[in-house]
């Protein structure tokens, strides 16, 4: 008899843990009970599907929080979630393994988590894709999501007529970037990657990596290193455009002691993206310590705010990075009424900003100083009495512009915004 009250009271004392525990998980999902709208989402990657098996899809809300992680399968490649009606902005992130990459805890994730890959491993091919969805209660929907490449693949590489007495050639890229945020754009942080080519004996040097990498950031230096016993020489360039995710690159150069080095490089699409060629040469006054007479391949042009670049108008200049502003502007934005929501909005809206400005960057509000700059420059065309958006600390803020009868323009700063608040963005490059 007492083994048996020692056995129910030892019940008892499980059924009131587990009912704790219960009621400590609904705490944490907001309440189960207000789940009544289904959400699936199915990821795609064109041809290479197949490859992609391993996928995290991060739901967030519309005050910013992280609210589910999703595990995409390998046989569909697809996901389910019951969640509370409402809006939801979704970051879909796929590769081969995503173990090798160190990714934000649903705690201490958002749109800028930054993705690294982890020491020693090896980069694999990556993928992403943002959106943003409504839910309604009790009506399922399906959300289908086309990820793209952010990658560059390094296919091939190959220096011609190499002198007999070089004992090893190197070719290095920089920079290129070496983390990715989760909302798709890339961090200011970067590096080299660098390659040894082997010799076959007759003067031909290769390497076939097939090495994927994330793209450069701008327009990158090429660098070939030529090493005679202690002594190495290396000759560079920068190319005249940037090295673009979803492209394979094959690499080809010949070397003549009088003529130094002419290089063919080719961005080849193959299965990924549509061709891209790049040509570019430099020779013996591009070595360590050279001087050219002719200024080759050097970019001596000085920039000013309130010039342009590449038909793009200069808000500021700092050092060798210049500040540009996007030649399109948007309204009729559904902002919200909290600083998160109105900031998660921007940035899904930035995430997407489509404009060719013949460098990489990441399209962002301008502060004070930078919208007041094009602002107060009569050419630039902003309306007779308009509100734009930008960036005061972490706060979205608003400035409106008055085109007085003097023809000059007046400005009042306002925290009301709402859709008829103008997006502008800008966006920084390094020449």
């Amino acid at each position: 008899m007492k083994n048996k009250n020692t056995l129910l009271a030892a019940i008892g004392c499980s059924f009131l843990t587990l009912s704790s525990c219960s009621k400590e998980i609904v705490s944490e999902a907001d309440n189960e009970s207000e789940r009544t709208a289904q959400l699936r989402i199915i990821t795609r990657a064109g041809d290479d599907v197949s490859q992609i098996n391993d996928g995290r899809i991060y739901v967030f809300n519309s005050s910013g929080a992280c609210v589910d992680i999703l595990t995409t399968t390998e046989e569909t490649h697809s996901a389910s979630v019951l969640l509370p009606p409402g809006d939801y902005t979704v970051y879909a992130i796929a590769s081969e393994d995503l173990s090798r990459f160190s990714l934000p805890s649903k705690d201490e994730a958002s749109p800028t988590s930054e993705i690294v890959l982890d020491a020693e491993k090896e980069m694999e091919d990556f993928l992403t894709k943002s959106a943003i969805v409504t839910l309604e209660e009790n009506v399922p929907q399906q959300l289908n999501l086309s990820l793209e490449r952010k990658v560059t693949c390094f296919q091939s590489i190959t220096i011609k007529k190499v002198p007999s007495d070089v004992t090893d050639v190197t070719v290095s890229f920089g920079p290129l970037y070496k983390a990715i945020c989760l909302d798709g754009t890339f961090p200011d942080k970067t590096e080299s990657y660098s390659i040894s080519l082997t010799g076959n004996g007759s003067g031909i040097w290769q390497a076939t990596p097939g090495k994927m990498h994330f793209p450069s950031k701008g327009n990158p230096t090429v660098t070939i290193s030529f090493t005679r016993g202690s002594a190495t020489k290396s000759y560079s360039c920068v190319l005249d455009q940037e090295l673009p995710a979803n492209h394979h690159l094959t690499l080809e150069g010949t070397y003549t002691e009088t003529q130094g080095v002419t290089l063919t490089g080719v961005i080849s699409g193959e299965a990924w993206g549509d061709d891209v060629t790049i040509t570019f040469s430099f020779d013996e006054t591009n070595s360590e310590g050279g001087e050219d007479p002719n200024n080759n391949n050097n970019n001596n042009t000085t920039y000013t705010a309130g010039g342009t670049y590449n038909d793009h108008y200069i808000v500021a200049v700092n050092e060798n990075t210049i500040t540009l502003l996007s030649n399109t502007q948007k309204h009729g934005l559904d902002i919200g009424n909290s600083n998160d929501a109105i900031s998660n909005t921007i940035n899904g809206e930035l995430s997407s900003w489509n404009e060719d400005i013949g460098s990489s960057g990441i399209w962002r509000l301008p502060n004070e100083t930078e919208v007041r700059a094009f602002l107060e420059d009569l050419d630039i065309n902003v309306g007779s009495w308009y509100s734009y958006f930008y960036l005061d600390g972490s706060i979205v803020k608003g400035i409106k512009v008055k085109l007085l009868a003097t023809g000059k323009r007046s400005f009042e700063y306002t925290t009301e915004l709402g859709t008829e608040t103008w997006l502008r963005p800008v966006i920084d490059i390094t020449l």
